[in-house]
């Protein structure tokens, strides 16, 4: 007979199947994952960038959307979306609020499609009232006196969690409290919850992995044909260990000053990187899928961060070199990313608690305060309660991985807009084919003059030939083609391009979004701010580009119209910092089409002056261009004075995200009035209208869904100008 078998022996067998079933799970997860993931390249997906800006970028955001929405839900071609800082909060509440609702109900009571997107039409009175249901009213929420008012609670738990080493609520929970209350709570979004693609990856999830229930999760809502487009967050690691935090910001500071002194280009960057063990902020994007950087080490250079270059010893000793590689691993979940805390230095080790929750990344992608405090301070332990934390991987299955170098640490994470403020760069990275960007400007646009913008098209005449006989040669002959041609545009349109650097002073154009052409230098009053220089490692676009923006943007200009330019056929350059490759997986050429919303007043007038500095000096005009948006604003009530001579209205559109009601009465912080967020909404539904058919409709026939929508307002009073 055969003896039965020994009670370990049934156990080992019961957890072998339960190992089998729960890998058989985590797999499942792994496809499904997969199918929710990011572009490859060469697809031919549709992503929509909403830029930073606090609640400047969220109020012209909810009239984007909202002009998106009447094209027949627009929005649902798209296969993600993607927002920095200010833009992220207005995805995550676009494709996470009102989840008990159907997707119509939910953008219907988000977006108030209802208005019209006529100028002539809007009043006084009904630019007073914003329902408070709304994705725009969050903009009026008071975020900021909010956050002073319980600033003094949190700061002293910060300090009791230093000396104790105790888990308590400290300033930077402050920020994600803070943010989580104004921008999450109020559209039904709970705290703590990890995000999934679906309720199919959930439920696979929860079968793979014992520790986790369907209660632990949040997938965006479900809309007519499926789920909505991939909500996507772009924030920044700022630096490893808070004790160690000057030994991260020392090479930067060097690394500006040195990069500076060579001219400030991609080139002088990445020698001067080299030079300091390649210590470099770093670009992470997450989604409800997955949470990876494309960052790479420069090729020829070091292969992980070393902080040769220690100034600050004070107890702690110095981190060990840190390794990136590997991380685009898109089997490895979100609600994974981040790993049980370990630090590099015990004194006061503030242990984070942070798990990667939606409110964390919407709390990480907008913490701008993180951002300049990790920029400008010294090493302090009692601000490391400002700092957000977590432990992660940083060169996951590294099988080059050498002794004394860690793959794994505890760094701190603050808002993508340092780095890239559009998001293009981070779409361009994920291989996304067409992209529409919203581009919320800080400054009016001015049209450089005529002579400067002719000779800039002559140049690009000649480099466009010159980059045709350099593809036949090598790559170094294409790269040195491109350069020529940011030096020409650098000559003709420079002055009238880089915001920071104009000796008046002026932003013509943004400056995050010149630096994608491969033009940004660092200007002289910030030579000293570690991390300025980034913008010199955003050239992802072909520079040649750049002048089509600007000559299509002047010619809109004059005529008093939006400013939306589409650019067909970008190439894309190589850019280890951003993780972008020249060509695809077949060898060719990466292309991508670009489509910039720049969100400006259209109508605005001025010219151009002789000027004692040799450059044409512009000077704005009170005067609108007859029939423009601007001049038909409240027009049909006779009203368009009245609008334009309120108070909160004398910087419109051009609103400061935390100081522009600071003076008001009552003083907001952080905070817009009805008028302003609606006045916004307003514009942003207007640009959309005025460009669908021509320009907008044409993209977003490319998505998912290709059947697009005539325009919504019908025949409106206004006329286009001629």
């Amino acid at each position: 007979t055969t003896a039965p078998p020994t009670r370990a022996y049934v156990q080992a067998r019961r957890l072998a199947a339960q190992r089998t079933t729960e890998e058989a799970a985590m797999a499942e997860a792994a496809r499904l994952l997969a199918k929710s993931s990011l572009a490859s390249n060469g697809s031919d997906q549709l992503g929509l960038s909403l830029n930073g800006g606090g609640n400047h970028a969220l109020s012209a955001g909810y009239g984007i959307l909202r002009g998106l929405f009447k094209k027949d839900d627009a929005c649902s071609k798209l296969d993600m979306m993607l927002g920095v800082s200010g833009g992220m909060w207005t995805t995550a509440i676009y494709a996470f609020g009102y989840r008990d609702l159907s997707n119509a109900e939910a953008l219907t009571k988000l977006l108030d499609p209802s208005r019209s997107c006529d100028p002539s039409r809007i009043t006084l009175d009904l630019l007073n009232e914003l329902d408070s249901g709304t994705l725009g009213y969050s903009a009026v929420r008071p975020f900021g006196c909010r956050a002073l008012i319980l600033w003094p609670a949190y700061l002293a738990g910060g300090l009791v969690s230093q000396l104790t080493g105790l888990n308590t609520v400290n300033a930077h929970q402050l920020w994600i409290d803070s943010v989580h209350s104004t921008y999450l709570a109020p559209y039904g979004i709970k705290q703590g919850k990890f995000m999934a693609p679906n309720q199919e990856t959930i439920d696979a999830f929860v079968k793979a992995d014992p520790d986790v229930t369907a209660a632990d999760f949040i997938a965006p809502r479900v809309g007519k044909d499926g789920p909505l487009p991939l909500p996507m967050g772009a924030f920044t690691m700022i630096g490893p260990s808070i004790p160690n935090q000057s030994n991260f910001l020392g090479p930067l500071k060097e690394m500006q000053k040195r990069s500076v002194e060579e001219g400030g280009t991609t080139e002088a960057v990445q020698k001067a990187r080299k030079e300091f063990n390649g210590v470099c902020l770093v670009p992470w994007v997450a989604t409800a899928a997955t949470v990876y950087t494309k960052y790479q080490s420069e090729p020829d250079g070091p292969s992980e961060m070393a902080f040769d270059h220690w100034q600050f010893r004070g107890g702690c000793s110095k981190p060990p070199p840190l390794r990136f590689n590997d991380t685009e691993a898109l089997d490895i979940p979100s609600y994974k990313f981040a790993q049980p805390s370990r630090e590099w230095c015990t004194p006061g080790g503030n242990v984070t608690t942070d798990r990667f929750t939606l409110d964390t990344l919407v709390g990480f992608s907008s913490d701008v305060l993180e951002a300049e405090l990790n920029l400008v301070r010294c090493c302090n332990p009692l601000l490391g309660t400002l700092s957000g934390r977590l432990n992660i991987q940083t060169a996951p299955n590294d099988s080059a991985l050498k002794e004394g170098v860690l793959n794994q640490a505890s760094c701190n994470f603050g808002d993508g807009a340092i780095i890239d403020n559009t998001g293009i760069a981070s779409l361009v990275a994920q291989g996304v084919r067409s992209i529409v960007a919203m581009v919320s400007a800080s400054k009016s646009f001015y049209p450089p003059p005529p002579p400067a913008l002719a000779a800039a098209g002559k140049a690009m005449e000649v480099g466009r030939a010159a980059r045709l006989q350099a593809r036949g040669r090598s790559l170094a002959s294409v790269a040195a083609a491109e350069l020529a041609v940011v030096q020409q545009i650098q000559e003709h349109l420079g002055p009238y391009l880089e915001g920071l650097y104009h000796p008046q002073g002026k932003a013509p154009l943004d400056s995050s979004l010149v630096s994608l052409f491969g033009l940004m230098h660092v200007p002289d009053d910030q030579q000293n701010q570690a991390g300025a220089w980034v913008l010199a490692m955003n050239h992802v676009l072909q520079a040649e580009k750049l002048y089509g923006i600007v000559r299509d943007f002047t010619e809109l200009y004059h005529k008093g119209a939006p400013l939306v330019a589409t650019l067909e056929d970008c190439e894309v350059q190589p850019n280890p910092f951003h993780g972008t490759t020249r060509n695809d997986d077949k060898g060719q050429q990466r292309l991508c089409t670009l489509t910039v919303v720049y969100f400006t007043k259209p109508g605005e007038t001025g010219s151009y002056k002789e000027s004692a500095d040799k450059l044409p000096k512009w000077e704005p005009s009170d005067l609108y261009v007859p029939g423009s948006w601007a001049a038909c604003v409240g027009s049909e009530g006779g009203e368009n004075e009245a609008i334009w001579s309120r108070r909160d209205m004398r910087d419109f559109p051009y609103l400061a995200p935390i100081a522009q009601n600071l003076f008001a009465c009552p003083p907001r912080l952080a905070a817009y009035t009805k008028a302003q967020v609606n006045l916004m909404a307003y514009l942003g539904d207007f640009i959309i209208e005025y460009h669908w058919e021509k320009l907008l409709a044409p993209v977003f026939a490319r998505g998912s869904n290709t059947a697009v929508a005539a325009p919504a307002c019908g025949s409106p009073a206004w006329s286009r100008p001629a």
